[in-house]
């Protein structure tokens, strides 16, 4: 997977990087020459890169790598943090910020992360609940 064609929103980007919101908006505004951002704008993670330095690093595999793809890489599994998260597991899906996650997780994640929000779901909801969050008609 090629992260630099990964297309993030502020929200998206803020939560990777862990920078605020407000940081990340201006980044935004800079890049598309806008006083405002909307939740619907996206730029590539490399139209980003310019605003990350690189890493600093002693194994020379990270060595030099840009801080924007570098958080890309290595935060992929903190999607683990958010199994728990009582608004994702109603949802049944990672919302916000968080959402990036979908853009960066492989297959077998992606299936680990839908399995673990159903099992919590009908844990802490009920059948009834899910299959009526899914759109599954009930008899």
């Amino acid at each position: 997977m090629n992260l630099e064609n990964i297309m993030l929103n502020y929200r998206e980007l803020s939560h990777i990087t862990d920078i605020s919101g407000e940081a990340a908006k201006q980044i935004f505004c800079n890049e598309l020459g806008t006083d405002k951002v909307k939740v619907k704008d996206f730029l590539s993670a490399k139209e980003l890169k310019i605003y990350f330095v690189e890493t600093a690093s002693h194994d020379k595999r990270y060595d030099k790598k840009n801080q924007l793809i570098f958080s890309l890489e290595m935060k992929r599994l903190n999607y683990r943090k958010y199994l728990n998260d009582k608004k994702a597991i109603e949802k049944l899906k990672l919302t916000g910020g968080k959402s990036v996650y979908y853009k960066i997780l492989s297959e077998a994640e992606l299936d680990h992360l839908e399995k673990q929000l159903k099992q919590k779901h009908v844990f802490m909801f009920g059948v009834d609940s899910y299959n009526k969050t899914k759109g599954i008609e009930s008899n």
